[in-house]
């Protein structure tokens, strides 16, 4: 899994199409979180700028995720006790495509 801190998840997708990256995160939980970083984008899906965006989860909570063009795409603290459905955050990157993509295809 690409999540860090404790926080925990159903589904992790991110796919990547010419300069545009769709992140998607399915039963997201901070409930363990120690950290407001969920996970860290790999090099080549990283955004060419930080990204502040604003997302509903199914469960109504206001989510404000920000990503960072290092990689870290985090969730304000407030965030963390909720079990949600985040449906997609769609970000653009000039990075370079990888030569080898991370995880385990299924």
């Amino acid at each position: 899994s690409l999540l860090a801190n404790g926080w925990t998840e159903t589904y992790v997708h991110v796919r990547r199409t010419g300069s545009t990256v769709w992140l998607r995160i399915r039963g997201l939980s901070g409930a363990g979180a120690t950290a407001t970083t969920v996970l860290t984008l790999p090099t080549g899906f990283r955004p060419s700028s930080t990204l502040t965006g604003l997302l509903v989860s199914t469960s109504g909570t206001v989510l404000r995720p920000q990503v960072s063009i290092s990689g870290p795409v985090a969730l304000a603290i407030g965030s963390q006790s909720a079990t949600d459905t985040v449906d997609q955050l769609v970000t653009w990157t000039t990075n370079e495509q990888p030569g080898a993509l991370p995880g385990t295809p299924l």
